[in-house]
């Protein structure tokens, strides 16, 4: 989102406005699926304007001022980014929930204020599992300022090997730039349709997919696109004003055609999104042929577009996540928001962003300390909000009881760990005199069950053990064949192997992975693939469940096996605003997919002396109708997973089953 005012081209400012309205529109809710893209259109138009900047430079001066451009970066991006992050964290403590919404966003900030944005959302496992933080468009941010980084350094390392070996040093650097970019997409392409799937989640505990959207190595061709673009035509008319305005035509076609046919669910970035890319960098090269084109991208509104995108887009997202938090319900929330977004995006451009840019006054030793207090202001500010946070939590000390996540696998640290982060010496309980071990594994609902399994082990002198890994359901076959959950369920077994448990508990959820996107596939000999029937999908997993058992039943294991509990519904989105939660009371016969799941995998061990399967419904839900309180106490932390609270309600049932399983061993 750089703007160079050297040979300042307005039509690349309208470019830069083209991206923002795609990027607002997508985020709008509206139209624009694939809006999206603007973030790509973006990156090529920084490598294209970057290059300008120190190509020339070196042409001129046969040197690259490292000094001069970071200060100038330091001017042009951190002061507005530090305010908008400021402001947020501000606005945060009124209208975001202090059970976990604040503190994902104090963590997003400190990633955000030391460039790094990308790589924390990254292992936040995916873009959509972070719409409700207002910070999440700085990832791309931090992707610009990793190249910004980056790329002077390259330009200064060849200028000087040129120098040493009297070879030109833009053709050199044009051959690296396409080796670099050739092997950055062929990276982005291959993650992108799930290669390398295990080597990324024992690194990463993320999917490839996500590693290709969110890191910088494999954004990279983006940049090298509008690289080449530059060192190959720089801004020389190719063509005749006409074929000029011809390609110009054609490459708007491609960007609108992503726009709105591209989806979120489809593998991007990858093969589809050279159609942007390559599209914006026909824009940059033949546009400035085009009289037709410059009319309309050089016009006074693109121009002033584009001169706002930066602020613009900084701006939006934070009002439309607070705006959703406020007015949920109104489908005009959205669309408002980001019209609201120009005032603040208008008021930050021209009294703090342009002041502080263009100020010719300013030192470089001001500069420098403008972005030192520009990096440590938003650090600082989390600090303190940490004990506002804690503040507010105690406001809401009966809420604070049932939501706060106290969980016993979370707290002890054995909770989405696996292989070597899993550790002994807190994920196993030893009592005294035992020669008998408890171990329990399966995804949420087994980290939500292991208050009760442990209390019950320690009450009958048992030792303890357990491992549970979120939406990865001890099953045969894993959601969407995911290569992390497929770890899991290895990591799980390799458990059972090593400590020899009397009795595997397993808990895990059932319905869940009905939903799109979560399916179970199905068993080999039933012609395998996924299930899109609801009947089919709830046999899939209950099929998967079974063999797990089965498998685990062949080690010569006792198995207990606790079903799903009950889904209630409140809303978490409670804060000093809007301070009371909202609940709603829900019939237990209507969770009939949940229901069906646990009614059939009961069915399939009837009479298996080996099995034993427990079934909550009736602690939780005792008259028919079910609440995340029971007796005027939080049970529920969220809509589907029990608080210790509610996990000690099972403690009875359990110690039971398990003296039952271990006397008949």
């Amino acid at each position: 989102m750089e703007n160079a005012d050297k040979d300042f081209r307005g039509d690349i400012q309208g470019i830069r406005g083209l991206a923002v309205f795609l990027v607002l529109a997508y985020h709008s809710g509206l139209i624009l699926p694939g809006g999206f893209i603007g973030v790509d259109v973006f990156f090529v138009i920084s490598g294209f304007v970057i290059t300008r900047v120190l190509t020339d430079e070196l042409r001129l001066t046969g040197q690259v001022n490292l000094r001069s451009f970071y200060l100038r970066r330091v001017k042009r991006l951190l002061p507005s980014l530090a305010l908008v992050t400021v402001m947020t964290l501000a606005l945060s403590f009124l209208v975001l929930s202090p059970f976990g919404e604040q503190q994902d966003l104090l963590s997003s900030a400190r990633a955000t204020s030391l460039f790094g944005a990308n790589y924390y959302f990254m292992l936040q496992d995916s873009y959509e599992n972070l719409a409700s933080n207002p910070l999440r468009h700085m990832w791309s941010l931090s992707v610009e300022e990793q190249f910004y980084l980056l790329f002077p350094f390259l330009v200064l390392i060849i200028g000087n090997i040129s120098k040493r070996k009297g070879v030109n040093a833009l053709n050199f650097l044009t051959l690296v730039t396409f080796v670099i970019g050739l092997l950055s997409f062929l990276l982005c392409y291959g993650l992108s349709v799930g290669r390398a799937s295990r080597l990324i989640a024992e690194i990463f505990e993320t999917t490839p997919e996500v590693v290709a959207f969110f890191s910088m190595p494999t954004r990279v061709w983006e940049f090298a696109a509008g690289i080449l673009a530059y060192l190959i035509w720089k801004d020389k008319r190719l063509f005749p004003e006409k074929y000029a305005t011809l390609i110009s035509v054609v490459a708007i076609c491609a960007i609108v055609w992503s726009a709105f046919y591209l989806k979120p669910e489809k593998a991007f970035p990858g093969l589809v999104a050279t159609v942007p890319v390559i599209a914006t960098l026909l824009l940059l090269v033949f546009g400035s042929s085009s009289l037709l084109f410059q009319k309309v991208f050089a016009s006074q509104v693109a121009v002033f577009l584009g001169d706002i995108s930066y602020s613009l887009y900084l701006w939006h997202w934070p009002l439309i996540v607070f705006a959703e938090v406020l007015w949920p319900s109104n489908e005009v929330a959205k669309p408002l928001a980001v019209v609201f977004s120009l005032f603040p995006a208008i008021a930050s451009y021209r009294f703090f962003e342009n002041p502080l840019r263009k100020n010719s006054k300013l030192t470089d030793r001001k500069v420098l300390a403008i972005g030192v207090l520009c990096i440590l202001l938003p650090i600082s500010f989390t600090s303190v909000g940490e004990n506002l946070n804690s503040s507010i939590q105690n406001h809401f000390r009966d809420l604070k009881v049932g939501w706060v996540e106290k969980r016993s696998a979370v707290v002890d640290g054995c909770y989405g760990k696996i292989f070597k982060e899993w550790k002994d010496a807190n994920c196993i309980i030893y009592a005294k005199s035992s020669n008998e071990l408890i171990l329990l594994v399966g995804d949420s609902q087994a980290a939500s069950a292991s208050d009760a399994v442990k209390a019950a082990a320690s009450e009958l002198g048992m030792d303890f053990a357990n491992s549970s890994y979120p939406g990865c359901p001890m099953f045969e076959r894993s959601p969407r064949d995911s290569e992390v959950c497929k770890q899991a369920s290895t990591f799980h077994l390799s458990l059972i192997d090593k400590l020899d448990p009397s009795v595997v508990v397993i808990a895990n959820a059932g319905a869940r992975y009905t939903l799109s996107g979560l399916e179970i596939e199905r068993r080999e000999f039933a012609g395998g693939g996924f299930p899109s029937d609801l009947i089919e999908k709830e046999s899939s997993v209950v099929e998967s469940y079974s063999d797990m058992v089965r498998i685990i039943l062949r080690k010569s294991k006792k198995v207990l096996i606790v079903l799903e509990p009950p889904q209630v519904e409140f809303s978490k989105q409670i804060s000093l605003l809007r301070p009371n939660p909202k609940i709603t009371s829900t019939l237990l016969r209507n969770q009939i997919s949940r229901l069906n799941i646990n009614a059939q995998i009961a069915k399939e061990f009837v009479g298996n002396s080996n099995v034993l399967v427990i079934n909550i419904d009736d602690l939780i839900c005792p008259t028919g109708l079910c609440s995340p309180k029971l007796d005027d106490r939080w049970i529920y932390m969220e809509n589907s997973h029990l608080n210790p609270q509610g996990s000690l309600l099972l403690k009875g049932r359990i110690k039971d089953a398990l003296l039952l399983r271990t006397k008949a061993s």
